[in-house]
């Protein structure tokens, strides 16, 4: 077995990091759309006249 130097630790950990960045930015997005598009809903129903 062979330990691991600093610098392969590092690009070990970093990429682990970058994937769950990755992932963390993708549901970031994804909940923005969602509220631009439910935010538009609520706009469109407010905007509609009442009879």
């Amino acid at each position: 077995m062979r330990v691991l130097e600093i610098q392969e630790a590092a690009l070990v950990w970093g990429g682990v990091d970058k994937k769950a960045q990755d992932a963390l930015y993708t549901i970031g997005y994804v909940i923005g759309i969602l509220a631009r598009f439910i935010g538009a809903l609520f706009l469109l129903k407010k905007d509609k006249p009442t009879v």
